[in-house]
């Protein structure tokens, strides 16, 4: 997006065209993901109209749009086993700005990062759901759950609801699996660490000093887009648009 993009620079070809595909940190099945996680950009991109969403234009009340991909985000919500994900829905409202609903597709960023506020509500509710009040902080992970009587085969996907589409999370997107060996010989404890963090929070703050004052943006990061061919159609600055095309939809966290 714009002239500061390397691929923009690059590109110098026709038809105008890329694509790539999204390795993960902790995956094991690199060949696997080539298959199904994937970004394509240009000429020749296929849209699905019901699963996109538009892309936010280059204006002056979109600022941190000009050179990022930016949607606008209306709830996300938690579907648990036998409950209706309405029971569970966070809504994201504009707020005092416009960027308040704002987030930006990054596959640079392994986290997801949320306002503040609405991930509180999130966390709320994960700490219920899965009854463990007290998340563990683990490696560079801030919020580790323990795995055990079955709580976490209960969550079974977040959805985000963008304007005009929604798109269902696997728990791959969301958690990490780690297991704490035990001292004394015993099992050890098996955990899943969130991938959501709050805005200013966890590994995000120690990187640098980010802040709500600051306006740094709420941002998709690429643990969520993983399993998703995401297709950006940028030919009509008027009518750009992303779709997410889910590629898999079974987890195997639970097992």
């Amino acid at each position: 997006m714009g002239g500061y993009s390397l691929i923009n620079q690059s590109i110098g070809v026709t038809p105008r065209k890329f694509s790539y595909y999204l390795p993960q940190f902790r995956r094991k099945d690199e060949q696997d993901m080539k298959d199904k996680s994937k970004f394509k950009f240009g000429c020749g991109v296929e849209i699905s109209d019901e699963k996109s969403t538009p892309l936010l234009p280059k204006q002056d009340k979109y600022q941190m749009c000009h050179t990022r991909y930016c949607v606008q985000i209306k709830s996300i919500c938690l579907k648990f086993k036998g409950k209706k994900c309405e029971n569970h829905e966070i809504e994201v409202s504009e707020g005092d700005t416009e960027n308040d609903n704002v987030i930006v597709i990054d596959s640079g960023t392994t986290f997801t990062y949320l306002k503040n506020n609405i991930f509180e509500k999130l966390l709320d509710k994960l700490k219920k759901k899965l009854k463990d009040e007290s998340p563990r902080k683990l490696l560079f992970y801030e919020n580790c759950f323990e795995k055990k009587d079955g709580n976490v085969e209960k969550l079974e996907n977040i959805s985000f609801k963008f304007d005009g589409t929604t798109i269902e999370l696997k728990k791959e997107n969301f958690f990490d699996e780690y297991s704490v060996p035990d001292c004394n010989g015993g099992d050890p404890k098996n955990y899943v660490c969130l991938t959501v963090e709050g805005q200013n929070k966890g590994y995000r703050k120690r990187l640098r000093s980010y802040g709500d004052s600051v306006g740094e943006p709420q941002i998709l990061g690429s643990r969520a887009q993983m399993d998703f061919t995401v297709a950006f159609d940028l030919e009509d600055d008027t009518n750009m648009k992303v779709s997410f095309e889910n590629n898999e939809k079974n987890s195997d966290l639970s097992e």
